[in-house]
């Protein structure tokens, strides 16, 4: 990254609100002493509830961060025990209202819909009462059950019904319109906010495919053509760091192919689409020209818009954005972009997210979105965000204990580039 100017820091993937404020302190000073950031750069901090005391809001505003993210995930103590956590229904409310008396600029609540054994009403009345609470950001996160799990196992044994595929894409849609009627419009699938302004500068750099340095144990980072991740486990990560060696545990060379189609992928998730003009000028080929019979057949369905040469995903399409993106044509092989680069055939693993027009199973799918999108929301109890839900680049996770005094924790750092 050079002399690059950072605009936008996020401490977050995982609990960094667990952290002391000195600890927190120490690594915004070496972050500080390290990179050129911008003096207006956006702040974030992930917070649970039940660390959001008094205190604690004043304190890491006085540290400088500016937008706070509070994983209150429900807003009654049913779902709350059913998701395993820590705080009650009273608790997170409260952490919003603290978190205002302290000042931060932008709030943004998390929450988990598509519970088990909680109807659409519990969830309508769940979003009704989070706009009561005025945070500028909401992010909105469908239940995903893994095997393995808690929750996997309890419904391996018969104990627990998964929400289906249908019941889920209803779930979106009425979150949407609710939240609208709300005020809070959507600008991505799991993303909504009252003005334009209150959206996520940090997490739109992964959706633009804009460079991002990411720091601390599973982190991912993409500049360039360029995506490179860290080591996972937090022994491994630490003791790298400590002997002066390069915490990196692999990297690949995007084709321009490849970045092509995660835009397209990206882009549907958006409720701004496609620019098929711009990514015609960036990488030379018109990503619309091979899918024509996909997109006239979307427009019918009502699920996509084609107006200027831009691809807009309705309401109905965005609830199907995976399902878009994996039925997407690839462009002509052989074709060459602006710099010349030979388009190649998509065949690396992480990125095979086609196989010619056919729907990738819904496991394989999530997992090879998963490995491009580097994951989404986790949660206690074994569930996680959906691959329709979150796509923040592998969330930094956060050590509890550290080998290095001065170094407890890592913040994932990004920066804009001009076009």
């Amino acid at each position: 990254f050079g002399t690059s100017r950072f605009d936008t820091v996020y401490f977050g993937g995982g609990t960094p609100s667990a952290l002391g404020l000195e600890q927190l302190g120490e690594v915004r000073r070496r972050l500080v002493g390290t990179f050129a950031i911008d003096p207006e750069a956006e702040w974030t901090i992930e917070v649970n509830p039940e660390d959001a005391s008094p205190e604690s809001l004043v304190g890491w505003r006085e540290l400088g961060f500016d937008r706070i993210s509070l994983g209150l995930q429900a807003l009654d103590d049913r779902a709350l025990r059913f998701l395993g956590r820590r705080h009650d229904a009273a608790e997170a409310r409260a952490s919003v209202e603290r978190a205002r008396e302290a000042g931060f600029r932008s709030v943004s609540i998390d929450l988990i819909y598509s519970l088990p054994g909680f109807d659409r009403g519990w969830w309508l009345r769940t979003l009704d009462a989070a706009a009561t609470l005025g945070p500028d950001h909401i992010s909105c996160y469908e239940l995903t059950i893994h095997g393995g799990t808690p929750f996997g196992r309890r419904r391996d044994a018969g104990r627990l019904r998964e929400t289906g595929e249908d019941e889920r894409a209803v779930n979106f849609v009425a979150t949407h319109r609710r939240l609208a009627e709300l005020g809070y419009g959507g600008y991505e699938v799991s993303n909504f906010t009252r003005t334009e302004g209150d959206r996520s500068r940090h997490n739109r750099k992964y959706w633009r495919h804009q460079p991002y340095l990411g720091l601390g144990p599973s982190s991912h980072s993409f500049a360039g053509r360029s995506r490179w991740w860290n080591v996972a486990p937090w022994r491994g990560w630490s003791a790298a760091v400590a002997s002066g060696d390069s915490p990196v545990a692999g990297r690949e060379e995007l084709t321009a192919h490849q970045l092509l189609l995660e835009a397209v992928m990206m882009g549907l998730r958006q409720r701004s689409g496609v620019d098929c003009a711009a990514l015609e000028r960036r990488f030379g080929t018109d990503p619309a020209v091979g899918a024509a019979g996909q997109i006239e057949a979307w427009e019918k369905a009502g699920w996509l818009l084609l107006r200027d040469r831009r691809l807009e995903p309705t309401l109905e399409g965005m609830a199907r954005a995976d399902r878009l993106a994996a039925e997407w044509v690839r462009p002509a092989e052989g074709a060459r972009n602006h710099d010349g680069w030979p388009e190649v055939k998509q065949d690396v693993e992480s990125h095979r997210l086609f196989e010619g027009s056919r729907v990738v199973k819904e496991a394989e799918r999530e997992e090879l979105l998963r490995r491009c999108l580097f994951g989404g929301l986790s949660v206690s109890d074994g569930c996680r965000g959906s691959s329709g839900g979150r796509t923040r680049a592998a969330a930094v996770w956060w050590a509890r204990r550290t080998a290095l005094p001065s170094l407890r924790s890592a913040a994932r750092v990004s920066r804009t580039v001009s076009t």
